[in-house]
C-alpha cells in the first residue's frame, strides 16, 4: 500500500522519528518498518497547486487561478497513473468541505471523502479502506 499524507500549516517535526511529542496515530506510522517520511516544499503557496506539484509531477502555474485544471497533464498525475500500471485505488480523504469533487476530476483519486472534522471523516474513511480489503 502507498499512504501519502499531505499536512499544510503544521510543523514537519512531528513527523521526524525522533520526536517524543509526536501525535500517537503519526509516531505509529512513522515508526513501521519501511516507512519513509520526508518534507516536501513546493514554491507555490496554494493547497491546489502544492497537490498539483507532488501529485502530477510538474511545477504548478505562478497565476492565482487554477489553470493546471484543465491540462492534458493531469492524466499522469499520480492517482491515475498507479492505476492505469498497476490496478490501485486511490482515495482522498479531507476536511476541507470545498471543491469536494476537485480532487476526483483533476488528479484521478477513485474516491473522494469530504467531511467537516477528523471525527466524522476517520470512521467512513476506515470503512471504505475495509470495503476495499485494504
Amino acid at each position: 500500500p502507498l499512504l501519502l499524507f499531505h499536512w499544510e500549516a503544521g510543523s514537519d517535526a512531528l513527523l521526524w522519528k525522533t520526536n517524543a511529542s509526536a501525535t500517537p496515530f503519526l509516531r505509529s506510522l512513522v515508526e513501521k518498518e519501511g516507512i519513509f517520511s520526508a518534507t516536501a516544499i513546493a514554491p507555490v503557496p496554494f493547497t491546489l497547486k502544492t497537490a498539483w506539484e507532488v501529485l502530477c509531477g510538474t511545477s504548478a502555474s505562478l497565476t492565482s487561478d487554477f489553470r493546471e485544471q484543465g491540462s492534458g497533464l493531469r492524466r499522469e498525475c499520480l492517482p491515475r497513473a498507479l492505476r492505469r500500471c498497476c490496478g490501485y485505488r486511490s482515495v482522498l480523504a479531507k476536511t476541507d468541505t470545498e471543491l469536494p469533487d476537485l480532487p476526483r476530476r483533476v488528479f484521478g483519486f477513485d474516491e473522494t471523502l469530504v467531511a467537516p472534522t477528523m471525527e466524522e471523516l476517520l470512521p467512513r474513511l476506515r470503512q471504505l479502506l475495509e470495503s476495499w480489503n485494504a
